[in-house]
């Protein structure tokens, strides 16, 4: 009898432990991953690498998932005032288009770690085109100042 109790306990006891085990997959539209080893890989169509690991013959390009060719016009209104920007995320340009003519107005671009990366004021503009091409591949937050409200934004680069 007792040992029906012990046998019972580990059936039971493996049964939750394999029930905790949780495996790596990829969660995406389109993609695989396979193991071989110690090693796995996974990818996505559509992902947007950010950088590149070379060693020998092994390439490895870490990014983030996103649609591919993927784009977003956001528009946004602050106490009656609108405006957009496209593409986001961008190659080279961000188009900002405001309701109405600025008299001026001043952009910064910072990166994520808070460092003003681009800076440049125009005046009498519905529609600015802020040349961004020389940044490099990552997260940003363009900031302007209209109507003394303070307006900030996050815009991702692409290579």
């Amino acid at each position: 009898m007792k040992n029906i109790f012990i046998i019972l306990f580990l059936c039971i006891f493996s049964v939750v432990l394999n029930a905790q085990e949780v495996s790596k997959q990829v969660v995406a539209s389109t993609g695989n991953d396979a193991d071989a080893g110690n090693y796995q890989i996974s990818q996505t169509v559509g992902e947007a690498m950010v950088t590149t690991h070379t060693q020998g013959n092994y390439i490895l390009c870490q990014g983030f998932q996103q649609k591919d060719g993927a784009t977003e016009v956001s528009i946004k209104e602050l106490n009656n005032f609108k405006f957009s920007y496209y593409p986001n995320p961008f190659k080279d340009d961000l188009n900002i288009n405001f309701e109405e003519n600025l008299d001026e107005v001043y952009f910064e671009v910072y990166s994520q770690t808070g460092q003003l990366v681009f800076e440049k004021e125009y005046k009498n503009k519905q529609n600015v085109k802020l040349n961004l091409k020389d940044l490099s591949t990552g997260i940003y937050f363009v900031q302007f100042n209209v109507q003394n409200e303070n307006i900030r934004f996050q815009i991702m680069k692409l290579d």
